[in-house]
């Protein structure tokens, strides 16, 4: 259907087919229960939550194998989807510091 084995034919069928409420759960989850493993580091795990996607884009950009004429904006979205993932490692850290 997409056509292609290589990692840029998955990430596009990610894009494609994003729901927010079930991503956002995704990252808020991971975030968590990665953080209650390693709280030390809680900031480093919020931000790795997405970091995939930004460096999928950067490579893809300087491959020239995909349309990034707006990358300012999706580098924007990728900001406010990393929120998610820093706020459940930051409750993730909580809870294994109280507990």
């Amino acid at each position: 259907m997409y056509g292609g084995n290589d990692i840029f034919s998955l990430t596009r069928i990610v894009y494609e087919k994003f729901l927010p409420i079930p991503t956002i759960a995704a990252l808020i989850s991971v975030g968590f229960i990665l953080s209650i493993i390693q709280p030390k580091h809680w900031l480093i795990i919020g931000i790795s939550t997405i970091a995939w996607f930004p460096l999928l884009s950067i490579f893809e950009l300087l491959m020239g194998k995909g349309s990034h004429n707006l990358f300012p904006f999706e580098f924007l979205i990728y900001v406010v989807l990393m929120l998610p993932g820093l706020l459940g490692a930051l409750g993730g850290r909580m809870v294994k510091r109280h507990f």
